[in-house]
């Protein structure tokens, strides 16, 4: 209705027989009043109060001489908003009479606080206003819910073509571009009825976001998860320079004015609203620095089943203790790598190894190995005897939780098979999950360093920036006997700040972990698999790939018998037939040693010997040699006939030169001698046995074995010397034949003397 003295517009929300409430359409600041029935006819029987079918606002254009009434419902958008609010909000309006008064509101709104955290108080009451006033879309109604800034609707938007999508955006721009700079105004806002002056946006744009903008937006936000530390203000002004601006031929491009193109503000702003937190604080800090410093701690050092032997935990670390070697000269060799099997629940350990070799699935093997090794005999030929307090530990753990660094996830597979012991690889970076075992590498660090307080070492570590180091004076052995010493020390020794259940409270067990462990064995169900030694120690050694040849069983280069192929004949086949390939595993810790595998290589029957073949005399140096020292054997063999080929090079080309120079006089004489002596090849072939024997009596004198023993008749040029007075002499009688005969037999009668050796 239209209340002819004010010029408003009132609209009935409530009537019943004693009472009537209007309210105002289209006024911010009030809310809806009571008269009474008798006082409302009163005024619509005077005229003062003129009602009309449709509700209208201030906005609609009221024309009092037709009474046509025309509603505004604002822009689009606005309704669209005011819509979706009201639709969620029904329900919450359904009763009007809880929206009379002020109270009724306050109550309301505590309620719907509820049902919907997000909605801001502000938005509530517009919402309210809205909904008395008929529905229609008052401009005070424009603010967005608090923490929910969304811009139109885009769905779908990332399915969109990235080129289609390039057009269309550049498209938009240019469209603003060419109607020119707009003049902008400052916003304006009211408060306590007065009007101020807000502060003028930084960047002000006319350019609206839509689908194809956010398909612009979106390729640049991948950008920035691919280049870590790359800010958003560089990856925008990228965007201006390859989407918003014009080429030039020579030059940067130009880039267009930031009135006609997407500001920073709402490039940041769907950076945010598109991208989750941990893409977020990735593509900021680098996937490393999440995990480990972001990521939430969701670490639990007791298993659910908290029984002994549910679950274990393998974990490998290098000392901060330098060892020296056994040798005279004590030569430094170097931290240790210490492999640990604990049990998960009460922190007993199960097995241990301490070696020179890498953090690799081999020194995890030597761990699970010793963990059904004899725990006394192991602690004996350490030199610990007598053992003070007990190790009484012998089997494996159901579950094992390890590392991938030390299994690789596949290596494990035969044992696994075997004994049916399960291998489950904890996520790369969170030592959380596994808080049990890294506390105990602490532990034992400190202990092992000169009894040095932990907070000492943590403060010269950060004062010198350098890992802190005990002064090397132990060998390996010496350790590994001290390292055991302080296991010992340590299982027997009730830990801080560990809850127990309530029966192990009840039958007095403290928190050390070999008392808790025997209380679980005996009466919490715990137990620990009981497996055959060997077959365990062959599933845990690596399988390679051998050749049955003529020299026996041939792996890496060296050759191995194997009784049952020998009696098979299968090396002699191979030398007829082929070589065939087979599985053996191999110790890499020893090359005396391989086994043949007989069946599935990951499911074997069984394991055959196979010894290295000493009659081979290149081999037998290798005895009780690693792997790793045998092979740079062979590859420093490899090097130095390399090295002397290189070095030999030169000569051996010029014997090749000589070679093919004395090939080619051969040829030349023998053109030679065909052209001189023509013939053919029938006459060559007829004549050559006797050119043959010819050739023979010829060369056969100057190979003649005792050619050397006396020395060839010589030959004496006769010289023709003219006689005269002087010279002449009486003549001699010539000797007769058998004289000048008895003369040669004389002087070659000499004796030739023969060495001993050939004379005995």
């Amino acid at each position: 209705m239209h209340e002819a003295a004010s010029q408003r517009l009132l609209r009935v929300i409530y009537s019943d027989p004693s009472r009537v409430s209007l309210m105002p359409i289209g006024e911010p600041k009030a809310w809806n009043l009571f008269v009474s029935r008798r006082h409302y006819d009163e005024l619509i029987e005077s005229g003062k109060w003129t009602i009309y079918v449709a509700p209208a606002s201030p906005e609609s254009g009221f024309n009092a001489q037709t009474d046509v009434f025309t509603p505004d419902y604002g822009t689009e958008t606005q309704q669209k908003h005011g819509d979706d609010t009201h639709a969620r909000l029904k329900n919450v309006f359904s009763s009007t009479e809880s929206l009379l008064t002020a109270k009724g509101r306050g109550l309301l709104w505590q309620e719907t606080k509820l049902l919907h955290p997000t909605l801001s108080k502000a938005t509530f009451y517009k919402s309210v206003r809205r909904w008395l006033e008929g529905g229609l879309a008052p401009i005070a109604l424009r603010a967005r819910q608090r923490g929910k800034r969304k811009g139109a609707k885009h769905e779908g938007f990332h399915l969109l073509n990235m080129a289609e999508a390039v057009e269309a955006t550049r498209s938009r721009a240019q469209q603003l571009l060419a109607r020119g700079r707009p003049a902008f105004e400052r916003p304006t806002a009211k408060k306590n009825g007065e009007s101020r002056l807000r502060a003028a946006p930084i960047h002000p744009t006319l350019f609206r976001v839509d689908g194809n903008t956010l398909r612009v937006f979106t390729s640049y936000f991948d950008r920035k998860k691919r280049e870590r530390g790359t800010p958003l203000p560089v990856l925008y002004e990228d965007m201006r320079k390859e989407v918003f601006s014009t080429p030039q031929p020579f030059g940067p491009p130009t880039k267009w004015p930031e009135w006609c193109v997407p500001s920073l503000r709402e490039f940041r702003h769907y950076w945010n609203i598109l991208t989750d937190y941990k893409q977020k604080r990735v593509a900021k800090h680098g996937a490393k620095t999440f995990e480990t410093s972001a990521r939430s701690k969701l670490g639990q050092a007791i298993s659910a089943a908290y029984a002994a032997g549910r679950v274990g935990e393998l974990d490998a670390t290098i000392f901060n203790v330098p060892l020296v070697g056994d040798g005279p000269d004590a030569p430094l060799i170097g931290p240790p790598v210490v492999f640990r099997v604990r049990c998960k629940d009460t922190g007993q350990l199960l097995g241990l190894s301490v070696s020179l070799e890498n953090a690799s699935f081999n020194g995890a093997a030597m761990a699970i190995v010793n963990c059904f090794e004899d725990k006394t005999v192991f602690c004996e030929q350490l030199g610990v005897s007598p053992m003070v307090l007990p190790w009484n530990v012998a089997g494996l753990p159901a579950q094992l939780d390890v590392d991938q660094g030390e299994t690789y996830n596949h290596k494990p597979e035969r044992f696994t098979r075997l004994t049916g012991v399960s291998f489950h690889t904890m996520p790369g970076g969170r030592g959380d999950l596994k808080p049990g075992v890294e506390s105990d590498w602490h532990t034992l660090q400190v202990k092992l360093s000169f009894r040095t307080p932990g907070a000492a070492i943590k403060a010269y570590e950060a004062e010198h920036g350098m890992k802190w180091h005990m002064r090397a004076a132990m060998t390996l052995k010496e350790f590994t006997r001290t390292l055991v010493l302080e296991e010992l020390k340590r299982m027997h020794t009730p830990r801080l700040g560990i809850k127990l259940p309530e029966a192990m409270v009840a039958d007095g067990v403290s928190t050390a972990p070999h008392e808790m462990f025997e209380w679980s064995v005996r009466k919490g169900g715990g137990s620990l698999k009981q497996v055959d030694e060997t077959a365990v120690r062959l599933s845990l050694l690596p399988i390679e790939k051998a050749s049955v040849t003529e020299n026996g069983l041939t792996v890496k280069g060296l050759h191995y018998t194997c009784k049952p192929l020998a009696v098979a004949e299968q090396f002699s086949k191979a030398r007829l037939s082929g070589r065939r390939t087979v599985d053996v595993v191999t110790d890499p810790l020893l090359v005396d040693r391989v086994w043949l595998i007989e069946g599935d290589a990951y499911a074997p029957s069984s394991y055959v010997l196979s010894r290295l073949n000493m009659n081979f005399v290149n081999q037998r140096s290798y005895a009780g040699k690693t792997w790793r020292e045998v092979l740079k054997l062979i590859d420093d063999g490899k090097v130095i006939n390399a090295t002397k080929q290189r070095d030999l090079q030169s000569g051996l080309d010029q014997l090749t030169a000589m070679q093919e120079k004395f090939a080619k006089q051969a040829e030349d004489r023998r053109k030679q001698a065909r052209a001189d002596f023509p013939t053919n090849e029938n006459a060559l072939v007829r004549g050559q046995d006797d050119a043959r024997l010819k050739e023979k009596n010829l060369t056969s004198p100057h190979l003649a074995i005792s050619s050397p023993l006396a020395p060839a008749p010589s030959t004496v040029e006769a010289v023709v010397t003219p006689i005269t007075q002087a010279n002449r002499t009486a003549p001699t009688k010539k000797k007769s034949h058998f004289e000048r005969l008895a003369a040669r037999v004389e002087s070659e009668a000499q004796p030739i003397s023969v060495p001993k050796q050939i004379n005995d």
